[in-house]
């Protein structure tokens, strides 16, 4: 907006200090331009922070949840690539490594209890140095028992709870 202030300001000067007794004909158009590059500017901002919200939520994507949260990031890619374009083709290849948005892997119950109990095992003797990253390897098979599973009776959120952030006090 201070840009077009600053044009008109020094168009109706150059105007009234012009030599020429002529009448100056004044192109609207060359605005209309210029406040649509703005526009679109703001499209594309608007356009990329929601394919990062997409991006960031697909980043905590389970099965369950899988699909959807993949079919919203590749729409965000997509309305990104038509807001902004996408010249070197980076945005199209996020797409394409998406495929259909199918997990690739299911975890069963029975796989899920096995990992869990096999953590729960090294969780059970490991060392101080290790602690907190085999308990944060406990805390996500846990996870990916009750997706697999369910947790009814809520005892393996218990668990998880009680593992809490996984430091060592």
């Amino acid at each position: 907006m201070n840009r077009i202030l600053a044009f008109l300001s020094l168009l109706t000067l150059f105007t009234f200090l012009s030599c020429d007794n002529e009448p100056y004909e004044f192109d609207f158009e060359e605005v209309i331009i210029i406040d649509e590059m703005e526009e679109e500017d703001t499209i594309c901002d608007d356009a990329i922070t929601v394919t990062n919200e997409a991006a960031l939520a697909f980043s905590d994507a389970i099965n369950e949840n899988y699909s959807p949260l993949c079919n919203n990031y590749k729409a965000a890619l997509l309305a990104q690539i038509e807001a902004c374009g996408d010249d070197d083709e980076v945005l199209q290849s996020i797409i394409d490594s998406l495929g259909d948005c199918m997990p690739e892997v299911q975890i069963t119950c029975p796989i899920a209890t096995e990992v869990a109990d096999d953590v729960a095992d090294a969780f059970d003797v490991t060392t101080e140095q290790f602690y907190t990253q085999v308990c944060n390897a406990y805390k996500l098979a846990l996870q990916n028992k009750i997706t697999a599973c369910g947790d009814d009776d809520g005892s393996i959120q218990t668990i998880i709870d009680e593992l809490g952030d996984c430091s060592l006090n």
